[in-house]
C-alpha cells in the first residue's frame, strides 16, 4: 500500500474557489463547468473531472498572458 493524496477532500474544501477559477476561463461553457462541479459535489463524479477543467483553465490563462506579452 502506498500513500495517495486526498484530492477529493482537498478539492471539496475549496470547491467554490476552484469552480470560480474554472468559470473565469471564457473558453469553457458555463453550464458544462457547473454541471461537472455539481456532479463532483454530490458524489456522482470522480475528482479528476473537475480537476481536468481546472488544469485546462489555468494552463490556458498562463498561455494567454505569455502570448500577449
Amino acid at each position: 500500500m502506498g500513500f495517495t493524496f486526498p484530492m477529493a477532500e482537498w478539492m471539496g474544501q475549496r470547491r467554490v474557489e476552484l469552480e470560480r477559477l474554472c468559470l473565469e476561463d471564457k473558453r469553457l461553457q458555463r453550464p458544462a463547468v457547473e454541471a461537472v462541479w455539481r456532479a463532483f459535489a454530490s458524489g456522482r463524479s470522480h475528482w479528476s473531472r473537475p480537476w481536468a477543467l481546472l488544469v485546462l483553465a489555468r494552463f490556458g490563462s498562463g498561455r494567454r498572458e505569455r502570448l500577449a506579452a
